[in-house]
């Protein structure tokens, strides 16, 4: 991985994820499963998502444990019988949701806005293939992707503090 800096901090990247530092912060955007298995067709065990940030933690040399948690992401895979874009024309955002569709003749994917929450539905099995992100197994033929993002203030709302990175595990 590479990294350039000067008199105000530094870039790089990580695992093929770019890092902003600063003097008094670091900034790191990634999906934890793709930097570990390049794909989010797996689900990271704790014990992964603890290994990967003190893997982080020593490369980096900075204990990267404390990091405050600025935005979470939970995804969930579920096989299904028929193609997900039979299920996702279906969907409707609950109540309070604001609901966004972007859709083609091949695929589908639908947002669910709510303040600092974001429902989003796609095509795992079709994603995957775009972006030739394959996991060590078979992909299964029809997988509907499920994930869930919370922004910090509504971390911070629902877990009455702020989150760090060890709170992941």
């Amino acid at each position: 991985d590479s990294y350039k800096c000067n008199d105000s901090g530094g870039w790089g990247y990580w695992r093929g994820y770019r890092i902003n530092v600063k003097e008094h912060s670091v900034r790191f955007e990634a999906s934890l499963p793709k930097c570990l298995h390049e794909n989010n067709v797996c689900t990271l065990s704790l014990k992964e998502v603890e290994s990967l940030i003190e893997e982080m933690s020593c490369d980096w040399g900075i204990p990267m444990e404390d990091a405050e948690v600025e935005s979470l992401e939970f995804g969930y895979n579920f096989e299904m019988e028929k193609p997900p874009l039979m299920y996702i024309d279906k969907l409707r955002a609950p109540q309070d949701f604001i609901s966004n569709q972007w859709n083609n003749r091949t695929s589908c994917t639908v947002y669910m806005d709510k303040g600092k929450m974001r429902l989003k539905f796609y095509d795992k099995t079709d994603d995957a293939r775009q972006k030739k992100q394959y996991p060590d197994f078979p992909l299964p033929e029809h997988l509907l992707r499920y994930e869930v993002t919370f922004e910090n203030n509504l971390l911070e709302r629902m877990f009455g503090r702020t989150l760090t990175a060890k709170d992941l595990w």
